[in-house]
């Protein structure tokens, strides 16, 4: 093997020695930040944007809503209004057909015994109503806002309304389940989907399971007593949101309208076969929550429930990538970046760097709009914003360490050498108190007195083979390379191939003796030190 392919050889081991322990710091690094709030907030903010590049994805054909609006009330008047009026509107939206009718409206108060009957009663015919229950936040009183006995009775099912909200209030989730005074009790969009699908709710602790469909949720399940009172860790179900419903928008993620249409029978069949439910939409009324899609105005809670029962009856499932691939996709990423900013330092480095950023980026949100997986972007950015600086900080390391090196040979040979000017290269290198090893402004200083002490040299050398009359060459003893100068003043490089090889001619000066002897007839240069050719 040649020489020059040997340092190639030595030179890709330094620096795959130099770069594990340099991925290593920068995933430990990576990983310290991802526990706190702004790479989190980071990763989740990144999410949301995801949803906003996705855009419109049309009308849902499985989901209707029927909304109390600001023109309903202007109708019927302000909320609260009578169950009778809650019953005709009931009626209504039965005789559509739907699969499954849900109420996202609190009928946990009593009012006019008759009203609540004919509630009721609307409620026994439609024969497919689900209500809602939702956690009371009175410090004081009942805990949970439960439907009356009356209209549970009369309902298919009861689920809770709870939405699960982020550090920043922006509702990503919904709790699986909560725990309130008659057991756990499901989430209402789950229930909705239950009857709409006309299959068993099933939970094996991981995911759950509506017929065919697989639910992934996002924790455990652990249900435990503990002194006799039930206990069970949270399990959330990501929203795979579709859209929110924009006044005037020609494609509205979901078909809505409005109780005044409805009563007055505008509907136009659009509700059959679908899983309609009724709640509010009305500016006035405080039942909207911030989400990843919501622009000007939050999201009304009973546009969140279709959401999510929109991606459960579509067979589709928000989960976050899982964490050892995770960890694994994160470690490619940084051995990557690193081998780049090392390969191509400087900018070039870090164009490839944000050229290998923008691919990841793009990969992470294809998987997201057709494999519905969210990535965490918050240590990927990590690692695209600490390899470079990382990279260059151990390249600064290296080179204080080699400076140092040298420096300390070049001491190391100047020992024994004679006493030279107090200022001089060689009497700093002398000198037995030097600056700390820390100090790169000493060493860098000393290395530019080197340069000119040997610029000084290579011209005083050039000007003395430029003086010389008679033929002379210079071995490179290490790479087998000469310059020859020859009697007629032309310099040339030349190839040595061994020491014995050429003949030589009288009056040439072998350079690698002892001393400069000149050859005679015999044309072979016998100096066993000799490392190549005596060229005239």
């Amino acid at each position: 093997m040649s020489e020059s392919a040997t340092g190639r050889s030595n030179q890709k081991h330094l620096q795959t020695k130099h770069w594990l322990p340099l991925n290593v710091l920068l995933l430990a690094l990576v990983g310290l930040l991802s526990l706190t709030y702004p790479v989190e907030e980071l990763s989740r903010r990144t999410g949301d944007l995801y949803f906003r590049l996705r855009g419109s994805q049309g009308t849902s054909p499985h989901v209707a809503l029927i909304l109390i609006d600001d023109a309903s009330l202007e109708r019927y008047g302000r909320w609260p209004w009578k169950r009778s009026l809650l019953a005709q509107v009931v009626r209504a939206a039965s005789a559509g057909h739907p699969k499954v009718l849900g109420l996202d409206i609190l009928l946990s108060e009593t009012e006019d015994e008759a009203n609540d009957r004919e509630l009721a009663k609307a409620l026994k015919e439609a024969g497919n109503t689900v209500l809602v229950a939702k956690i009371s936040n009175s410090p004081q009183g009942r805990p949970w806002f439960e439907p009356l006995p009356l209209f549970a009775q009369n309902a298919l099912a009861v689920g809770h309304a709870q939405a699960a909200l982020g550090p920043d209030s922006i509702c990503r989730s919904v709790p699986v389940r909560e725990l309130s005074l008659g057991g756990p009790r499901w989430a209402f969009a789950l229930e909705v989907a239950r009857i709409a699908s006309g299959n068993v709710l099933e939970d094996d602790g991981h995911e759950l399971r509506i017929g065919r469909r697989k639910i992934p949720t996002v924790g455990t399940s652990s249900h435990v007593m503990v002194a006799g009172v039930e206990s069970e860790s949270l399990r959330f179900l990501p929203i795979d949101y579709r859209g929110q419903i924009v006044p005037g928008e020609t494609s509205p993620p979901f078909f809505a309208v409005s109780v005044l249409d409805l009563l007055d029978g505008k509907a136009g069949g659009q509700l059959q076969g679908k899983a309609v439910l009724i709640g509010f939409g009305s500016t006035e009324i405080g039942d909207r929550i911030p989400t990843p899609v919501s622009d000007r105005l939050p999201m009304p809670g009973v546009e969140i429930h279709a959401n999510l029962i929109d991606a459960i009856l579509a067979g589709r499932s928000l989960t976050p990538l899982n964490g050892w691939l995770n960890l694994l996709v994160l470690c490619v990423f940084s051995f990557s970046s690193t081998w780049v900013v090392l390969r191509w330092p400087v900018w070039r480095g870090l164009v490839a760097l944000a050229a290998l950023l923008a691919v990841g980026l793009a990969a992470s949100y294809f998987v997201f709009a057709w494999m519905h997986v969210l990535v965490g972007l918050g240590p990927f950015l990590c690692v695209a914003l600490l390899a470079g600086p990382l990279a260059q900080l151990q390249n600064l390391v290296l080179v204080d360490r080699g400076l140092t090196q040298g420096l300390r040979q070049l001491q190391i040979a100047l020992k024994t050498a004679q006493p030279t000017k107090k200022n001089s290269l060689p009497a700093a290198l002398r000198a037995e108190t030097q600056p700390a090893d820390g100090d790169l402004h000493w060493k860098v200083s000393l290395l530019r007195q080197l340069q000119a002490e040997l610029s000084s040299l290579y011209a005083f050398d050039e000007t003395l083979l430029e003086a010389m009359q008679e033929g002379l060459a210079v071995f490179a003893v290490r790479n087998g390379k000469a310059f020859v100068k020859s009697k007629d003043g032309t310099r040339r490089r030349a190839l040595i191939v061994s020491p014995r090889h050429f003949a030589s001619r009288p009056g040439a000066i072998c350079a690698n003796h002892s001393r400069p002897r000149r050859f005679g007839s015999t044309r072979r240069c016998t100096s066993a030190r000799a490392s190549g050719a005596c060229v005239p």
